[in-house]
Protein backbone atom coordinates (compact mmCIF):
# COMPACT_ATOMS: atom_id res chain seq x y z
CA UNK A 1 0.00 0.00 0.00
CA UNK A 2 1.32 3.45 -0.87
CA UNK A 3 0.69 6.82 0.66
CA UNK A 4 -0.40 9.64 -1.64
CA UNK A 5 0.40 13.08 -0.27
CA UNK A 6 -1.68 16.12 -1.13
CA UNK A 7 -0.99 19.65 -0.02
CA UNK A 8 -3.75 21.97 1.16
CA UNK A 9 -3.46 25.74 1.36
CA UNK A 10 -6.23 27.67 3.12
CA UNK A 11 -6.84 30.64 0.83
CA UNK A 12 -9.98 32.32 2.11
CA UNK A 13 -12.68 32.27 4.75
CA UNK A 14 -15.80 34.24 4.03
CA UNK A 15 -19.57 34.10 4.28
CA UNK A 16 -22.77 34.78 2.44
CA UNK A 17 -25.20 36.28 4.94
CA UNK A 18 -28.70 37.68 5.25
CA UNK A 19 -30.13 35.39 2.60
CA UNK A 20 -33.59 35.83 4.09
CA UNK A 21 -33.49 39.54 3.27
CA UNK A 22 -32.25 38.83 -0.25
CA UNK A 23 -35.27 36.60 -0.83
CA UNK A 24 -37.56 39.36 0.42
CA UNK A 25 -35.95 41.91 -1.87
CA UNK A 26 -36.02 39.58 -4.88
CA UNK A 27 -39.76 39.09 -4.56
CA UNK A 28 -40.72 42.62 -3.48
CA UNK A 29 -41.49 41.99 0.17
CA UNK A 30 -41.30 45.16 2.25
CA UNK A 31 -40.46 44.09 5.81
CA UNK A 32 -40.79 47.70 6.99
CA UNK A 33 -44.49 47.43 6.11
CA UNK A 34 -44.66 44.01 7.82
CA UNK A 35 -45.16 42.25 4.48
CA UNK A 36 -44.88 38.47 4.62
CA UNK A 37 -43.35 35.93 2.25
CA UNK A 38 -45.19 32.61 2.14
CA UNK A 39 -43.79 29.83 -0.03
CA UNK A 40 -46.26 27.50 -1.71
CA UNK A 41 -44.56 24.14 -2.21
CA UNK A 42 -45.41 22.90 -5.71
CA UNK A 43 -43.39 19.71 -6.00
CA UNK A 44 -43.72 16.10 -4.99
CA UNK A 45 -39.92 15.79 -5.00
CA UNK A 46 -39.47 17.95 -1.89
CA UNK A 47 -40.03 15.38 0.85
CA UNK A 48 -37.69 16.71 3.52
CA UNK A 49 -37.39 20.18 5.00
CA UNK A 50 -34.18 22.07 4.37
CA UNK A 51 -32.04 23.03 7.33
CA UNK A 52 -30.25 25.79 5.47
CA UNK A 53 -31.17 28.98 3.70
CA UNK A 54 -31.90 29.23 0.01
CA UNK A 55 -29.28 30.94 -2.16
CA UNK A 56 -30.11 32.37 -5.56
CA UNK A 57 -28.16 30.23 -8.04
CA UNK A 58 -26.67 33.16 -9.98
CA UNK A 59 -25.34 34.68 -6.76
CA UNK A 60 -23.77 31.39 -5.74
CA UNK A 61 -22.18 30.94 -9.17
CA UNK A 62 -20.73 34.48 -9.03
CA UNK A 63 -19.41 33.85 -5.53
CA UNK A 64 -17.83 30.50 -6.40
CA UNK A 65 -16.34 32.02 -9.56
CA UNK A 66 -14.73 34.74 -7.44
CA UNK A 67 -13.23 32.05 -5.19
CA UNK A 68 -11.94 30.17 -8.22
CA UNK A 69 -10.26 33.34 -9.51
CA UNK A 70 -8.37 33.51 -6.19
CA UNK A 71 -6.97 30.00 -6.79
CA UNK A 72 -9.51 28.06 -4.74
CA UNK A 73 -10.00 24.50 -5.98
CA UNK A 74 -12.16 23.14 -3.12
CA UNK A 75 -14.58 24.63 -0.61
CA UNK A 76 -16.15 23.58 2.63
CA UNK A 77 -19.30 25.24 3.83
CA UNK A 78 -21.26 25.37 7.02
CA UNK A 79 -24.70 26.68 7.76
CA UNK A 80 -24.71 29.93 9.72
CA UNK A 81 -28.15 29.87 11.32
CA UNK A 82 -27.49 33.10 13.26
CA UNK A 83 -27.16 35.18 10.09
CA UNK A 84 -29.21 33.20 7.55
CA UNK A 85 -26.26 32.24 5.42
CA UNK A 86 -23.24 30.04 4.92
CA UNK A 87 -19.61 30.14 6.02
CA UNK A 88 -17.19 29.22 3.24
CA UNK A 89 -13.57 28.13 3.56
CA UNK A 90 -11.68 28.05 0.29
CA UNK A 91 -8.68 25.80 -0.24
CA UNK A 92 -6.20 25.00 -2.96
CA UNK A 93 -5.36 21.30 -3.10
CA UNK A 94 -2.68 19.72 -5.25
CA UNK A 95 -0.61 16.57 -5.33
CA UNK A 96 2.39 17.25 -3.10
CA UNK A 97 5.74 17.85 -4.72
CA UNK A 98 8.71 15.73 -3.62
CA UNK A 99 10.13 18.70 -1.70
CA UNK A 100 6.82 19.23 0.13
CA UNK A 101 6.78 15.55 1.12
CA UNK A 102 10.40 15.72 2.31
CA UNK A 103 9.68 18.84 4.36
CA UNK A 104 6.52 17.30 5.82
CA UNK A 105 8.31 14.10 6.79
CA UNK A 106 11.10 16.11 8.41
CA UNK A 107 8.60 18.15 10.42
CA UNK A 108 6.76 14.99 11.44
CA UNK A 109 9.96 13.30 12.60
CA UNK A 110 11.04 16.43 14.49
CA UNK A 111 7.61 16.66 16.18
CA UNK A 112 7.79 12.98 17.17
CA UNK A 113 11.25 13.52 18.66
CA UNK A 114 9.96 16.50 20.68
CA UNK A 115 7.09 14.41 22.01
CA UNK A 116 9.48 11.59 22.95
CA UNK A 117 11.78 14.01 24.79
CA UNK A 118 8.84 15.53 26.67
CA UNK A 119 7.58 12.07 27.65
CA UNK A 120 11.08 11.00 28.81
CA UNK A 121 11.35 14.16 30.91
CA UNK A 122 7.90 13.55 32.42
CA UNK A 123 8.77 9.95 33.25
CA UNK A 124 12.16 10.92 34.72
CA UNK A 125 10.44 13.48 36.98
CA UNK A 126 7.88 10.88 38.03
CA UNK A 127 10.66 8.36 38.72
CA UNK A 128 12.57 10.92 40.79
CA UNK A 129 9.45 11.56 42.90
CA UNK A 130 9.01 7.83 43.43
CA UNK A 131 12.62 7.51 44.61
CA UNK A 132 12.15 10.22 47.28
Amino acid sequence: MKTVYITRTHITQDSIDDLDFEMYTEFGVDTDLNDNLDVIENSSIHKYGTEGDIVQLNRLIRYLTSLKSKGVTHVSLEDNCDHHGYEFSGYEYHKSTPSEVTQYRGQTIAKQEELKKAEILRLEEKLAKLKE
